[in-house]
């Protein structure tokens, strides 16, 4: 009995096998490596689950605690004035700060140059949405209770302290201080949660102390997170290149426009609610919606 050995089924599958059948003996495969065992380290990535869940936990909480104290109506009109700096700076960024951690990211030498160039256009957006924002405000606005328009007002500040806080973002995710980014993703929520249930907890939880109670939470958050993504820079190179904004803009408007979703980034949802129906049907609507972000915040997290 011929016993084929790996040897002798090598020399056999290479000579002419005039009509008998090849015998191919592969070498085994190399045991496969798990994708997750080759993560470097998995630290990032559990803080970054963890702010999520916490983040979501805390909006339930949040968004409980407001909907009980303002009632259907004035927590629609809440919504409503939120929505609006919410969508225009999704939008009006332009996909900046997301070419901003790439840029800083990619060569840390040229952080500085990255700083410097969207420095200018940062400021010029929070202005220009501001006015857009008060524009479109006051049109929907018009005509409503003076509660409704003082927490308007309020809410003009509401862009600056998002831009801030998304551009201190992107700088923080650019240097790989993965832990402090996580951190200041909770920051904002966090003042928002303790600001509400000192309201709630004193009885005065009404619609312009919200509204000024999640204008400061904004305002404080985005100034540390900036603050401190500014105070981890490096130090300034001896011959720095310049970085042009040209294709920090073209990078960043082909990354945003591939990631944009209507109900992500224009909540198309809630505009056609707020739009079209009372503000009490928008406040029993972004009511339940505080239950439902929890699978967008693990996969954005990610």
């Amino acid at each position: 009995m011929l016993v084929a050995t790996p040897a002798r089924a090598a020399r056999r599958s290479s000579s002419p096998s005039y009509g008998e059948p090849k015998l191919n003996v592969q070498e085994p495969a190399a045991e496969p490596t798990r994708a997750w065992a080759r993560i470097p380290d998995r630290r990032p990535l559990a803080g970054s689950l963890v702010a999520s869940l916490y983040s979501q936990a805390a909006l339930v909480v949040t968004g409980v605690l407001t909907a009980r104290s303002l009632g259907p109506a004035d927590r629609g009109y809440w919504a409503l004035l939120v929505l609006v700096p919410a969508i225009l700076q999704q939008v009006g960024t332009l996909g900046l700060p997301l070419a901003t951690t790439f840029f800083i990211a990619s060569d840390r030498t040229r952080e500085h140059a990255v700083l410097r160039a969207i420095r200018t256009p940062a400021v010029v957006q929070a202005l220009v949405l501001t006015c857009i924002q008060a524009g479109v405000l006051w049109l929907l606005v018009e005509g409503e209770p003076d509660r409704v328009r003082t927490a308007a007002i309020a809410s003009l500040l509401l862009i600056t302290g998002s831009l801030a806080d998304m551009y201190g973002k992107a700088i923080l995710q650019g240097q790989g201080r993965y832990t402090a980014l996580n951190v200041f993703r909770t920051t904002t929520v966090t003042l928002s949660l303790i600001g509400i249930v000192l309201l709630f907890a004193a009885g005065h939880a009404d619609l312009v102390p919200v509204a000024v109670v999640w204008v400061a939470a904004n305002l404080v958050g985005g100034a540390l997170t900036l603050g401190v993504a500014l105070a981890g820079r490096r130090e300034r190179a001896a011959r720095e290149v310049r970085v042009p904004r040209r294709p920090m803009l073209r990078f960043g408007l082909r990354g945003f426009i591939g990631s944009v979703s209507p109900i992500e980034t224009f909540r198309v949802d809630q505009a056609a609610i707020g739009l079209f129906l009372p503000a009490r049907e928008l406040g029993l609507y972004v009511a339940g919606l505080s239950f439902t972000n929890l699978p967008g915040l693990i996969s954005r997290s990610v």
